[in-house]
């Protein structure tokens, strides 16, 4: 089973890069806005960027998963979920957002902001 604390980072360093990649997400949803047309608000983007990156560790953590890509498979489906219900205008438009904003978290997640940041934070 992972351990929460390696999937979360419960440092200020680690919150503050969370913090970072949920604000570029954000940004993301809405810049896709413009060519989409998917009617987000900066409220519903900043909330489906920061549920994705709560519940995904989460879940992981908790639950203790070992199908196979998982690590790609549930947060597709969280990504898609929360675009469905967040996000306005036609299915297609909430889809394309969903995926975009999903490869940038995959982007993210490779890169690997909030543990850089949290090794120059000291604690």
């Amino acid at each position: 089973m992972a351990d929460l604390f390696t999937l979360i980072p419960f440092s200020l360093g680690g919150i503050i890069g969370l913090l970072i990649d949920v604000v570029v997400i954000t940004a993301v949803l809405l810049v896709t806005e413009k060519f989409l047309a998917h009617e987000v608000a900066l409220r519903n983007s900043f909330i489906m960027g920061f549920i994705a990156y709560l519940i995904v560790p989460l879940v992981f953590a908790f639950a203790g998963i070992s199908i196979p890509f998982a690590g790609i498979i549930v947060p597709l489906i969280v990504w898609i979920a929360l675009g469905e219900v967040l996000l306005k205008g036609s299915r297609a438009g909430r889809l394309k957002a969903a995926a975009v904003a999903f490869i940038v978290y995959l982007a993210l997640s490779m890169v690997g902001v909030p543990g850089m940041i949290a090794a120059f934070i000291p604690v």
